[in-house]
């Protein structure tokens, strides 16, 4: 996709916000399910939860299937607690994020550290959910960017940029 050379050497799009504690988890959520063991372990937690009940509805005792119920708890308690622990205890969750994008790179800041310039190249993936973009960064950084932190029509322009850059967003 191809912009006007005089639109494309001025235009930047900032993007600056702080994360709630629910939309940290929200974030965090978006941003393991793109991970392909994320999506392996939910698929045989399906898997482990049919096959219990079917075996509990072919005659089998539920006490047997208890190890397997309790490892389903466990594994739903991590999903929603782990985001929650993790944005009260560690302060680098609760700093302000700001990126800067342009046509040749990006800027990105947690907090009042000096901002890390990042070419398009660098990111693996952009994978875009419903309510955020989730950049795949170098040193397995995920940074997930809220859409609702873009400017009217800031949004629009930052997937021209990612488009025009050669960064595909799935």
């Amino acid at each position: 996709m191809a912009i006007p050379e005089t639109m494309s050497k001025h235009m930047t799009v900032a993007v600056d916000y702080r994360f709630s504690r629910k939309a940290f988890s929200r974030a965090t959520h978006a941003s393991w399910r793109g991970q392909l063991v994320f999506q392996a372990l939910a698929a045989m937690m399906i898997i482990l939860l049919l096959s219990s009940v079917f075996v509990v509805t072919m005659g089998g005792k539920v006490e047997d299937q208890l190890p397997v119920f309790i490892y389903m708890f466990l594994a739903v308690a991590f999903y929603f607690v782990y985001p929650a622990v993790a944005f009260v205890t560690s302060p680098r969750h609760r700093m302000g994020l700001f990126f800067e994008f342009t046509k040749d790179d990006f800027r990105y800041r947690r907090g009042e550290a000096e901002a890390t310039i990042f070419e398009w190249s660098a990111i693996k993936e952009l994978v875009e959910s419903k309510d955020f973009y989730v950049l795949d960064l170098p040193d397995k950084q995920k940074v997930a960017v809220p859409k609702s932190a873009f400017a009217p029509g800031e949004e629009q322009r930052f997937r021209l940029l990612a488009a025009t850059s050669g960064v595909a967003i799935h």
